[in-house]
């Protein structure tokens, strides 16, 4: 019976939402409001955001983690153009519900069974003189976007190795092959101390995904 109690508790909490404010970061563009979700997945998840807080909950499989939840400011409550960009994962990422729902974004991630775990990243972006449309993460972007997901990728991977208060220095970009190249400078903090860090990026140019990032420490 103490076992049986026991196991039915570990199963209701299993279900639960993992709850998260998001911590707020300056904006790259004074037009644009965004937030960059990014979350461990091994099966199907749903994230949930409302104004400044976010819910991630289980869809299917293992129970997902809570990687980064960052955000410009709350998603506003009236109707917005709201859009989202993958940049990391390799399944798919939807957008199910936006603005129009009462202020409330529901994004749906599906990890393909064979690839095991996976982060995925995504940023939901509003631009209230734009009109956006809300569907799969459209990843035909402005002639930016590869810039900033390598961006997105690189501040990732730095907060992933515990550092903080990442600062971005000189960010260029070219073409290379196929592929964009995007190299650039960084900066971040932790207990020891600053450190500095040289990046690279390999985008593609036709959907900004990343596909290779580089990273040194200097």
């Amino acid at each position: 019976m103490i076992v049986a109690g026991v196991f039915a508790l570990g199963t209701a909490a299993h279900a639960q939402p993992a709850y998260r404010h998001a911590v707020l970061v300056p904006a790259d563009y004074p037009d644009e409001g965004r937030c960059t979700v990014s979350v461990l997945v091994s099966g199907e998840a749903e994230v949930e955001i409302r104004a400044d807080s976010a819910s991630l909950r289980r869809v299917a499989g293992p129970s997902p983690v809570w990687e980064r939840f960052e955000c410009t400011g709350p998603l506003p409550q009236s109707s917005a153009n709201l859009r989202i960009r993958a940049i990391e994962g390799t399944g798919r990422i939807t957008l199910t519900h936006d603005l129009d729902s009462g202020g409330v974004a529901l994004v749906r991630i599906a990890n393909p069974p064979t690839s095991g775990d996976q982060i995925y990243t995504f940023d939901l972006f509003w631009r209230p003189d734009r009109a956006y449309q809300s569907a799969e993460a459209d990843r035909a972007m402005l002639d930016d976007d590869s810039v900033q997901a390598c961006r997105t990728a690189a501040e990732n991977r730095i907060r992933n190795d515990g550092y903080r208060d990442v600062r971005f220095g000189d960010i260029v970009g070219s073409v290379a092959g196929a592929n964009d190249l995007i190299t650039g400078t960084a900066s971040a903090v932790t207990s020891y101390g600053s450190q500095t860090f040289s990046f690279s990026c390999r985008v593609d140019p036709l959907d900004s995904r990343v596909i290779r990032l580089d990273m040194t420490r200097r």
